[in-house]
């Protein structure tokens, strides 16, 4: 997550509960929800359905070990955008932000 707040357009808050993220998206405009599934105890696909009630167009990226295969059966139709290892590095932030870029509307 350090990779990230690196970027001068990346503006990082870091919550430690499902109820304060959940708080946090009613109160401000996310534009990515980066899931730890230790924060409610399960794989992080519950607080993303969550998220996507508040605010269907955040979009999400996931911790996990699950293998490729699994998770994206677990998590299809949510629309994750990116699984990221238990312990991302600055290439998979890298790759984060990449695919961020993408996705944003011209600046």
């Amino acid at each position: 997550m350090q990779a990230l707040g690196q970027d001068p357009a990346v503006t990082l808050i870091q919550v430690n509960s499902a109820a304060e993220a959940v708080a946090a998206a009613r109160r401000i405009s996310l534009f990515l929800a980066v899931i730890d599934p230790q924060i409610d105890g399960d794989n992080g696909l519950a607080l993303i359905r969550q998220l996507m009630q508040i605010n269907a167009f955040i979009h999400t990226a996931v911790l996990t070990d699950m293998e490729e295969e699994e998770f994206h059966e677990l998590g299809e139709g949510l629309g994750i955008m990116m699984r990221l290892p238990l312990t991302p590095n600055g290439e998979d932030a890298g790759e984060l932000l990449s695919r961020l870029r993408d996705m944003m509307p011209d600046r």
